[in-house]
């Protein structure tokens, strides 16, 4: 009976293995880095940025962060290539400088690839028209 019960956990464990897709790690990803920078919990960020540039990204957001508060993101449109190792996500920041108290919104785009089964944001940008003061994108 003990080896039954091993067995079915064993089984549903494998079960809920298999059902995890690509787009679904994308999604996770996406909601780690970005929930990480907008309350500024970079070490659960750090990991969806390439190793090359993690402290590079720290020290960015670390610097920034003392006048800056992000109070809101949203992620818009995500579309994922057809061999779903690439991804561009939209995202929107609302955020001010406490020195100001100014709310602004920066859109901006992620570039993501995929590396074995990690996400990584391999760039992003700011739209053209969009307000400055986020920092740089990495």
């Amino acid at each position: 009976m003990r080896r039954l019960a091993i067995a079915a956990l064993l089984a549903a464990a494998a079960a809920a293995c298999v059902g995890v897709t690509s787009a679904d790690r994308l999604r996770e990803a996406l909601d780690v880095y970005n929930d990480g920078v907008r309350w500024g919990k970079l070490e659960s960020a750090a990991p969806y940025v390439d190793a090359e540039r993690q402290d590079e990204f720290r020290q960015l957001h670390r610097r920034e962060r003392g006048d800056l508060e992000i109070t809101n993101y949203e992620l818009g449109e995500v579309v994922l290539d057809k061999d779903k190792t690439h991804a561009t996500a939209h995202v929107t920041w609302t955020w001010h400088r406490r020195s100001e108290g100014i709310v602004r919104e920066t859109v901006g785009e992620q570039q993501w690839e995929r590396r074995g089964r990690q996400w990584i944001v391999a760039a992003e940008k700011r739209a053209a028209r969009s307000s400055r003061a986020l920092p740089r994108p990495t």
